[in-house]
């Protein structure tokens, strides 16, 4: 039927242009997103692919145009995600230096995050937003950045006289996590194990590098007599990195003894360093055996008493009162909610542990100013004698406060030392979108229509809106309101889109994108309205 073939043709077409346009644009039925359910570890400096399959869209290839992507990281300190890469119909924004996707990959279903040089820092959880117009779907992946360390046992070979003292040195240096194990253990001459005395093992505590990773040393004292000669001391090694535990050996030799001066006056300097091991021992069993009993040891006198025939009748001895001190961990500030309201309360948690004495002041700052006062609980003794506490901080968050600090600080009374745990206000609202406004509300081919979409209820000001169709972006007869800010603090604007339909218009879908720094909730937006637009946030 032609244009001129009566009016009841021109309203069967004009029926079936408002039937299409009021049919709002159909989700795919399963899109899913797909990212491995075990921890994906790579190594510190490494060049990464963190991967994001999509599936269940409904054609052969992805077309990139109508495809969003923004990868999210939360890291273990962090309250909140951050966003590390966006893709918006075939625009990239990278946030981290290097990060890349693949169109080519895209369009096969392949999100995949790369990420070169990776960093202790960059380790959490990565998120995989994904938008194939107008339906979405995200998945997660936890990865963990290690390094393996580096071991060297020194000396390999040891020559020493009978009775006489010389140490081995296990050196485990550019770990991370600081988690390692250290053990040693002797080899007898004929093959039999055995372990070492406690007392003959100093292992020091880790001590960080300037690029995140750990060194440890542990020191092993011998004392051999001639039976000993051919041990091996061996020294054993574990790590995450390591898929068995390391060993390394150090063979040793033990000759008779010499009868001279060089030998007495070896003997009286092998007394006083074994006076200073043992001094170093003692700091050791402390730090590492009696921590638990820590509340007994404050105000205890520590004497070292040291006999020797150099030292006629009087023996020297030393004696200190020890002052006990453990200093306050604080673990990171948890808020109530992810997503703050300026209308509703919200509450701050910070937990304060591992400390003594129980005497502590706790204080919470909004930048420089101290804000109500704090909910703060009693110190609780834990089963190690140390203590532990909660602080919560409530209160309803203001647009002014956006990008302050909160901050939980702890000290010890009359103490200048202090730790500190603090929580930024980043957010307070993801834009709203109203209803779509059609002027005039009866669509005619050939006149002018007019499409209003109002976004409010944003901050901060910066926005991007786009209006685009299934072939691309509408860059034309479009317009974009500055935003305004209304007496709460928020901004509101508007969007408009000029048509003048025709009949290559039938079934045209037509949808609004808008990007903000807040995220919007994970749901598909749709509007069935006459005619009916797709929205993606």
């Amino acid at each position: 039927m032609g244009w001129g073939a009566g009016s009841a043709g021109r309203c069967c077409r004009l029926l079936g242009l408002l039937l299409c346009l009021s049919g709002a644009l159909q989700p795919a039925e399963t899109l899913q997103v797909l990212m491995g359910s075990t921890p994906l570890i790579v190594s510190l400096n490494d060049n990464i692919s963190i991967p994001c399959e999509i599936s269940g869209y409904n054609t052969a290839e992805l077309d990139i145009k109508n495809v969003g992507v923004t990868w999210y990281l939360k890291t273990p300190r962090a309250d909140q995600e951050e966003k590390v890469f966006t893709f918006h119909a075939g625009a990239h924004i990278s946030h981290r230096n290097g990060a890349s996707m693949s169109d080519s990959d895209l369009r096969r279903g392949n999100a995949a995050l790369s990420l070169p040089q990776i960093q202790f820092k960059e380790a959490g959880i990565y998120r995989c937003y994904v938008i194939v117009t107008p339906s979405d779907a995200h998945g997660t992946a936890v990865l963990e950045v290690v390094a393996q360390p580096e071991v060297s046992l020194s000396p390999k070979e040891v020559t020493i006289e009978s009775d006489k003292e010389k140490t081995l040195s296990c050196e485990v240096n550019k770990f991370y996590p600081n988690l390692v194990d250290i053990k040693w253990m002797k080899i007898s001459k004929n093959n039999q194990d055995s372990s070492v005395a406690a007392e003959d093992i100093h292992t020091g505590a880790s001590v960080e590098n300037e690029d995140g990773t750990f060194n440890v040393t542990s020191i092993l004292r011998l004392q051999p007599s001639l039976q000993d000669d051919g041990n091996v001391y061996r020294c054993i090694v574990s790590h995450k990195t390591f898929p068995a535990k390391l060993l390394l050996n150090s063979t040793l030799t033990v000759t008779a003894p010499k009868s001279d001066l060089g030998t007495i006056i070896g003997a009286v300097i092998g007394t006083i360093i074994a006076c200073i091991i043992v001094l170093g021992l003692g700091t050791f069993v402390y730090c590492r055996c009696l921590k638990k009993n820590v509340h007994e040891l404050d105000k205890a006198e520590c004497s070292l008493e040291v006999t020797h025939k150099a030292l006629q009748q009087c023996p020297a001895v030393q004696s200190r009162t020890l002052k006990v001190i453990a200093v306050p961990v604080l673990d990171p500030v948890l808020c109530s909610t992810d997503v703050p309201r300026p209308d509703e309360h919200l509450t701050l948690t910070c937990t304060v542990h591992s400390f003594f004495p129980e005497t502590i002041d706790l204080v919470w700052y909004k930048d420089e100013q101290v804000p109500e006062k704090p909910f703060i609980s009693d110190a609780t003794k834990g089963p190690e004698g140390l203590f532990f506490c909660t602080s919560t901080l409530t209160f309803c968050p203001k647009v002014e406060e956006l990008g302050k600090k909160f901050i939980c600080k702890a000290q010890f009374k009359g103490s200048h030392q202090y730790r500190e745990s603090a929580w930024m206000l980043k957010n307070l609202s993801f834009p709203r979108i109203t209803g779509i406004v059609l002027s005039p509300n009866d669509v005619e081919y050939g006149k002018p229509l007019s499409l209003t979409w109002k976004v409010m209820d944003f901050y901060p000001k910066d926005i991007q809106v786009h209006w685009f169709q299934e072939d691309g972006e509408i860059e034309k007869c479009s317009s974009v309101q500055e935003p305004k800010q209304d007496t709460r603090g928020f901004f509101y604007m508007s969007s408009n889109l000029q048509l003048i339909p025709s009949a290559l218009d039938y079934g045209r879908k037509i949808g609004l994108m808008v990007m903000h720094k807040i995220p919007p909730p994970r749901k598909c937006v749709k509007n069935k309205q006459t005619p009916s637009l797709s929205g993606i946030l």
